[in-house]
């Protein structure tokens, strides 16, 4: 899998067409999608058309999508992925069932079906990798335990930055155990880490030394974490900025500071919360 991509979340229609030909065009390989965006036939589109035209092949580009928490179950997960866009990759998009309740015991049941159909599917070659996004360690070992799970999941895709480190920290140690693939999303914090009073302490002057943006400091910082990035974007200057965050290098010393810029007190999560589904 390419360690830099483009996320798509909240682009619709043309604008989201859009973007994603001109990703592909700035050398991008990887296109990050879910069926909860809406928006999987926009990026079939783009890619579609630029297959016609000659400027990419098919087997160049990895193409990721998710199960919305509303196809649960084994059914409704095999179903919607054949439904889906010519894809990669699958992953389940959330631990938890749409209407349930957090401790409602058929958030486990239901994810695990989903599971057994990605493996199935995983099996049927009609993906090139499955995996979860928002798991905890609490789901991961709960599928590869009691559910039983044949495969490890290939990637695990969460909220990832500095200032959530503290809490994710341990997250990321138990995914190198397991050779689960760590994937970023929201690596600028929804945008809060990239200026204003939540900006991280000390990274302007890293990114001034390693002449970078504050944005390829907090990708590559997750880079060197063993993360892949799918940062997102419209802009033209930040999709070519955020795919050349690979070629910086972040010291020892960088990597410390960031990872202890924050404690379990001060840490921030401005996406999701699935800790306590069961």
């Amino acid at each position: 899998m390419p360690v830099i991509g483009l996320g798509t979340y909240r682009s619709k229609g043309d604008n989201c067409r859009n973007v994603v030909k001109e990703a592909i065009r700035c050398g991008y390989r990887l296109i990050d999608t879910a069926a909860v965006y809406k928006n999987e036939e926009a990026v079939g589109a783009a890619v579609a058309e630029l297959i016609a035209l000659g400027e990419v092949a098919r087997e160049d580009l990895f193409i990721t999508t998710k199960i919305s928490p509303r196809d649960q179950g084994y059914e409704k997960a095999y179903s919607a992925a054949l439904e889906s866009l010519h894809l990669d990759c699958l992953l389940l998009h959330w631990p938890g069932s749409s209407g349930r309740r957090v401790d409602d015991p058929r958030n486990m049941a239901n994810r695990h079906e989903s599971w057994r159909a990605l493996e199935r599917l995983y099996a049927e070659k009609k993906v090139r990798a499955i995996g979860v996004s928002n798991f905890n360690q609490y789901h991961l070992e709960n599928l590869l335990g009691e559910a039983g799970a044949t495969i490890v999941p290939h990637v695990n895709q969460f909220e990832f930055h500095p200032a959530i480190y503290p809490i994710q920290a341990s997250l990321t140690f138990y995914l190198e155990a397991k050779e689960i693939q760590p994937q970023a999303y929201s690596s600028f914090g929804e945008g809060a880490l990239l200026n204003g009073s939540t900006i991280i302490k000390g990274v302007l002057e890293i990114a001034e030394a390693r002449k970078a943006t504050v944005a390829q400091v907090l990708l590559k910082w997750a880079m060197q974490h063993g993360f892949l990035v799918i940062p997102k974007t419209t802009s033209s200057q930040r999709l070519a900025e955020n795919l050349a965050s690979g070629d910086i290098e972040l010291s020892p010393e960088d990597m410390i500071i960031l990872n202890s810029s924050f404690t379990l007190e001060s840490a921030q999560r401005f996406c999701w919360d699935s800790t306590f589904i069961v």
